[in-house]
């Protein structure tokens, strides 16, 4: 089995953000304060390693999501 990595969720000061991983490998930072309703486009996927996913915005990593790849 293999599986594709779709978000992070990321918990620091009481507020949680996110970054969501498109099926075109472009991710997308979400953060309901200072984005509102839209996310900022942070590159392709490819120009982290996984360190760089760890953290975010000094925000700790809290979830992961992956999907099944079939």
């Amino acid at each position: 089995m293999s599986y594709l990595l779709k978000g992070i969720v990321y918990l620091g000061d009481f507020h949680f953000t996110s970054q969501i991983i498109t099926s075109d490998n472009k991710v997308w930072f979400h953060d309901g304060i200072e984005t509102r309703d839209k996310c900022q486009y942070n590159g392709k996927l490819d120009i982290y390693n996984g360190s760089d996913l760890l953290t975010c915005n000094n925000k700790h990593t809290c979830l992961i999501v992956y999907a099944l790849l079939d």
